[in-house]
């Protein structure tokens, strides 16, 4: 296994919108989250809610999806199965139970970062999400998964 991170800045803001979704695309791999972490770009919201956790349908036509990037450069010729979108023609929906949820400020520059110490398993051919709770502000998101 590898390590793999990625950036993208979310594309919707929308209460009860999806911000990015992380899904695997192969039917084998056993990929583990280790990390997410989001920065608010401009504090223009009262407050920004996220939650994160398993939609119960995933997003479908994916329309701006990247692919992790090798964090070593040994592995720089390895493939990943491991995308993350933040736009669809149909949008992931909302999770039934949120692993986490947070509230932060307005600020513009603020983060936030959920570390997974064992990783959370992303099951082949399935995402996970982080969901606009509030009308939250467009955010710059990093993950890191173990692929």
């Amino acid at each position: 296994m590898a390590f793999q991170t990625l950036a993208v800045q979310s594309q919707s803001n929308a209460q009860a919108t999806a911000a990015c979704e992380v899904w695997v695309a192969s039917s084998t791999d056993r990929v583990m989250l280790m990390e997410i972490s989001f920065k608010v770009d401009a504090g223009a919201s009262p407050q920004n809610i996220f939650g994160f956790g398993l939609p119960a349908v995933k997003g479908l036509g994916r329309t701006l999806s990247a692919t992790n990037k090798m964090t070593q450069q040994d592995m720089a010729a390895l493939a990943s199965t491991t995308y993350v979108a933040t736009a669809w023609t149909t949008g992931p929906t909302v999770p039934t139970n949120f692993f986490r949820r947070t509230s932060i400020a307005n600020t513009t520059g603020i983060s936030f970062a959920w570390t997974f110490p064992n990783g959370i398993l992303i099951p082949p051919l399935s995402s996970l999400v982080l969901w606009n709770i509030a009308n939250n502000d467009i955010v710059d998101i990093e993950v890191v998964i173990d692929e």
